[in-house]
């Protein structure tokens, strides 16, 4: 999709310069120099909630699995849990976009306050670290937004650190927003 994106991007850009050199009655040359964004730059200027295609984690959850995390339903019943500290949800963006931040529903969270990690990638196997040591608020039983450092990516992951009452990683929803194709 992004190719098909940038090739008509780069075929309006050709034909409006050929426009220009040609609308002009003469056979002088026009010059337009094209700069292609730095790796990592980002345009992104509008947040919009991003398609999620598949959640997944280790195997190790309590019959909650991720997928849960991921289809909408805001009930206590529909969630992703894992004990232990290091217990991780990632999730499947299906393409690469700007991720901005998070929207995410904590398990009791108006209970108990959670600690997370969160990371990002475009290959699934090299993590950069977006959020470190975060701490959703313990008072809100609704979505929480969670700031991340901008970054291109193609999959979110949320490490769990526990909670303030026990080693539980409990997430009821999760929306990953930022800019790319909805």
């Amino acid at each position: 999709m992004t190719t098909v994106l940038n090739a008509k991007r780069l075929t309006l850009v050709c034909a409006a310069l050929l426009c220009v050199s040609c609308g002009s009655g003469s056979n002088t040359e026009s010059r337009v120099a094209i700069t292609p964004p730095t790796q990592g730059a980002s345009s992104c200027t509008e947040l919009n909630s991003l398609l999620i295609v598949s959640a997944n984690d280790d195997g190790s959850h309590d019959g909650h699995g991720p997928a849960n995390a991921i289809d909408g339903d805001l009930s206590n019943n529909s969630r992703w849990s894992s004990e232990g500290v290091g217990k991780a949800i990632t999730f499947d963006l299906g393409q690469t976009s700007t991720v901005r931040d998070l929207k995410i529903q904590w398990y009791q969270g108006n209970l108990r306050a959670f600690s997370f990690n969160v990371e990002t990638s475009i290959n699934n196997t090299e993590w950069l670290s977006v959020l470190a040591n975060g701490v959703s608020s313990g008072t809100s039983a609704g979505l929480e937004n969670v700031e991340l450092t901008d970054s291109q990516a193609r999959y979110v992951r949320i490490t769990g650190l526990g909670n303030s009452s026990s080693s539980w990683n409990s997430i009821i929803e999760t929306q990953i927003r930022g800019c790319g194709t909805l």
